[in-house]
């Protein structure tokens, strides 16, 4: 989905999610410039470009200057 960044800090294709098979949720970081940082809770876990990481509700993906918080769609 596009996002308008005036700043420039999220690059043109960042990341991408993935919901597999058994319903759970993966980011993948594109080979983005700045970046995707996982945080839940106090914990903060950065994706590795290329590979999937495991993404839970209530997650908070920082993205460039942007975040934003996994949630379910009611």
């Amino acid at each position: 989905m596009p996002v308008r960044d005036e700043t420039l800090s999220l690059s043109k294709t960042h990341f991408e999610l993935v919901v597999d098979e058994e319903r759970a949720l993966w980011v993948i970081d594109r080979e983005s410039t700045n970046g995707v940082v996982i945080r839940r809770g106090t914990q903060r876990q950065t994706a590795v470009p290329g590979e999937r990481t495991r993404v839970r509700m209530g997650d908070v993906l920082e993205i460039g200057d942007r975040s934003a918080t996994v949630e379910v769609a009611s």
